[in-house]
C-alpha cells in the first residue's frame, strides 16, 4: 500500500532509520535477512532500506568473500547518531577485517534469536560481549523478563566435548544457585541438532566438583533448556 502524505513517509523513514541505528550500534553489523525481521518486511524492501541509510553514510556494506554473503554495518557517524537521550556509550564500528567468516552465521542466528525475544516482550538484551570478562562461564547473551526473571542464553551451532558440557554445567549450576540467572536456554539451528543435544546433556550423569564427581539430578537437568531457533519460545 502506497503512502502517499510526505509527512507519513518522512515519519516511518526516520522510525526505520532509528530502529537500524539503535540495533546495529550494539550488533555492529547484519544481514539483508535479519534487517527484513526487524523492519518486518520483504527482503526487497530490507535491501532498499539499507542502501537508503548507507547512502547517507550512516552504515556501510561489506561482502563476505567466502560465504558470498553482504552484510552492512555502523560507521562512525551511524554510532553517533544511534543515541538519543540515552548517555552514550563507547561501542566498537565496523570494521570488516575483523570479521571471522566461521562465526558469521552464530552471529546472524543469535541476532534472529534476540529479535524473537523482543517480539515476545523480553524486557532487556545483553550481548555476551558487552559482559564482563571475569564471569566464569561468559554466555551468548542474557535476556531479562517480567517478574525479575533472567535466563542466560547460549547459541550452539557446533557440539563441544562431554567433558567441556560437564564444567559448563558446573559453572552455570554455581550462577543459577547465587541468583544470577533463573534458566540456560540452549537454542540450536534446526530440530535435529537440538534432540541430540538434549540427548547429550540427559546422558551426563554427573559433573565434576573440587576433585569429586557430583551426581546431577533432574533439578539440576531442569535449568538447562534446548530448543531450535524456530520453536524457542512458541
Amino acid at each position: 500500500m502506497l503512502i502517499s502524505s510526505y509527512s507519513e513517509r518522512l515519519r516511518l523513514s526516520e522510525m526505520t532509520l532509528s530502529k537500524l541505528l539503535h540495533f546495529l550500534r550494539d550488533e555492529v553489523w547484519t544481514s539483508a535477512h535479519v534487517a527484513s525481521l526487524l523492519f518486518e518486511c520483504s527482503l526487497s524492501a530490507a535491501y532498499k532500506k539499507l542502501n537508503q541509510v548507507e547512502s547517507k553514510g550512516l552504515i556501510k556494506s561489506y561482502k563476505i568473500p567466502e560465504l558470498n554473503l553482504k552484510v552492512w554495518g555502523i560507521t562512525q557517524l551511524g554510532q553517533f547518531e544511534a543515541w538519543d537521550n540515552e548517555i552514550m556509550q563507547k561501542r566498537p564500528l565496523f570494521q570488516p577485517s575483523k570479521i571471522n567468516f566461521m562465526f558469521v552465521q552464530h552471529n546472524l542466528d543469535l541476532q534472529i534469536t534476540m529479535l524473537n525475544a523482543k517480539n515476545k516482550g523480553c524486557l532487556n538484551w545483553v550481548n555476551g560481549k558487552y559482559l564482563p570478562k571475569t564471569i566464569s562461564q561468559r554466555p551468548d547473551a542474557i535476556v531479562d523478563w517480567e517478574n525479575d526473571a533472567r535466563w542466560a542464553i547460549e547459541y550452539e551451532k557446533t557440539v563441544k566435548s562431554r567433558k567441556r558440557y560437564e564444567v559448563i554445567f558446573v559453572n552455570y549450576l554455581q550462577a543459577i544457585k547465587v541468583g544470577d540467572y533463573q534458566l540456560v536456554h540452549y537454542i540450536c539451528p534446526d530440530d535435529l541438532f537440538a534432540i541430540r543435544l538434549q540427548k547429550l546433556f540427559s546422558s551426563i550423569k554427573s559433573v565434576p566438583v573440587a576433585g569429586h564427581r557430583v551426581e546431577l539430578t533432574d533439578k539440576h537437568k531442569s535449568k538447562f533448556v534446548v530448543n531450535s531457533l524456530c520453536n524457542w519460545l512458541k
